[in-house]
């Protein structure tokens, strides 16, 4: 690309970036505008996933004010804590029939109710003999895991270990030698 055409192109994208300002005639498009948005987009993009709904609609609006983002903020900060609030309220009568088996006073679970856990019916999740066995399932795995290990780690090391053991053994139709000299050392 010569440098002409270099300079033509860059004049042209100069062009396009210039038409997207806004044309307010009384309030002309300044460094300290282009900050101030600069400023609100990364107020905007710094949201986690728990945002990503909250933060799609802030792009929707017409202007990006920093004094009306920061106000959105505390609004919706208010409205996540309250959310996880409800949750946890919500969640607290599930952790008792999960803990004790036992539905809470609140249950309204009829004879004729369809469990929610296994979907049969004639019971609800209160009593359902597949929740509790899949409870224990759960309680078991999690006692055998080891003290101070991650799960990953855990899983990792089981993986390593059963690959080790199974490049250390002879392949049928291979004769053991061959298998032995390729084989990973435990220590590696």
């Amino acid at each position: 690309e010569s440098l002409s055409t270099l300079i033509a192109r860059i004049e042209e994208g100069m062009a396009k970036i210039q038409r997207l300002h806004p044309q307010d005639s009384s309030k002309p498009y300044s460094l300290s505008t282009l900050d101030a948005e600069l400023v609100s987009m990364a107020m905007i993009h710094a949201f986690g996933e728990d945002y990503a709904q909250f933060a799609s609609s802030l792009i929707l609006l017409k202007s990006l004010d920093k004094k009306e983002l920061k106000a959105a903020f505390l609004t919706e900060e208010t409205q996540h804590c309250r959310r996880a609030d409800a949750l946890r309220a919500s969640s607290s009568d599930s952790a008792l029939v999960s803990a004790t088996g036992v539905p809470p006073s609140s249950c309204k679970c009829g004879a004729n109710a369809v469990c929610d856990f296994c979907e049969k019916a004639d019971h609800c999740v209160h009593q359902c003999f597949a929740m509790q066995h899949a409870r224990e399932v759960h309680k078991t795995r999690q006692a055998s895991n080891q003290p101070g290990k991650s799960g990953r780690r855990s899983r990792n090391a089981d993986k390593a270990s059963e690959v080790s053991s199974t490049m250390s053994q002879p392949s049928p139709g291979s004769n053991a030698s061959s298998n032995a000299s390729s084989s990973v050392p435990a220590s590696a």
